[in-house]
């Protein structure tokens, strides 16, 4: 069976490695597939090539967790693992997607208030001559495009932020409900759980809190920065968070 290696480089810079089938990763990082479906073997190795199994209170104490599926996932999903020359067209395409995307849906033209159409957008894109990297983070991708279009299309900026915490062994069930809604940043693994701020345009928040909700019920932990969760306006009803922090959500950060 074809195999390829992901490696992920700790906190404490130890770099683990685990084996997985060839032309998988993309699959399970879209939730498409779970890690029994990818792994070849579920073991932790410093060098997978020469077999060399990583040691477990080394492990412990780079992941900050005795919990291997947690390892695991932190592994697959943060690790690095070679992509073949069909894979990165296809990550170069949806980067692309992705990035003009968000300008339509958090950006707005300062002359009308209304979304560029996505056809002016491209227009503008293109006439930038950006290159897109399979490799390079889509926010760094992004930012830069941003930069580009300054004095080609006139933009003004709408968003809402939305704090997370999610335990590392459910991460896998939502990441995909999580990449696709907004864009995460200052993302991080530490404790058992995913930590990362989302931002969104505020007319998603709903269905997006509700999705997470559907499929995490208590264990989702979230946060609106800037936002009271507990208050209520002049009429007596809530503010913006309005029906949700329910149970162990509820302003608990």
């Amino acid at each position: 069976m074809n195999s390829q290696t992901v490696k992920y480089k700790a906190e404490n810079n130890s770099v683990y490695e685990v084996l997985i089938k060839n032309a998988t990763i993309l699959e399970y990082r879209r939730g498409a597939k779970k890690a029994s479906d990818i792994l070849i073997v579920d073991d932790i190795f410093t060098n997978a090539q020469n077999g060399d199994l990583a040691n477990v209170a080394e492990l412990e104490a780079a992941f900050n967790t005795s919990n291997k599926a947690e390892m695991l996932e932190v592994i697959l999903q943060k690790g690095h693992a070679p992509l073949t020359t069909a894979e990165r067209a296809q990550v170069v395409k949806e980067k692309r997607e992705q990035i003009l995307g968000y300008i339509q849906r958090y950006f707005v033209s300062p002359v009308n208030g209304l979304p560029h159409p996505m056809t002016r957008i491209e227009a503008a894109v293109e006439s930038t001559k950006c290159r897109f990297d399979h490799e390079k983070p889509t926010d760094v991708q992004r930012d830069a495009v941003l930069k580009k279009l300054q004095g080609i299309l006139p933009l003004r900026k709408m968003e809402m932020e939305i704090e997370l915490r999610i335990p590392t062994g459910k991460m896998g069930s939502v990441s995909g409900i999580i990449y696709s809604t907004g864009q995460v940043k200052n993302e991080s693994w530490k404790g058992g759980e995913w930590e990362g701020t989302v931002t969104i345009v505020p007319g998603e928040y709903d269905s997006f809190i509700g999705k997470l909700q559907k499929v995490l019920k208590d264990d989702l932990d979230y946060n609106l920065p800037g936002f009271d969760m507990h208050a209520k306006e002049d009429d007596g009803t809530k503010g913006k968070a309005k029906g949700k922090g329910k149970g162990k959500n509820k302003g608990k950060r």
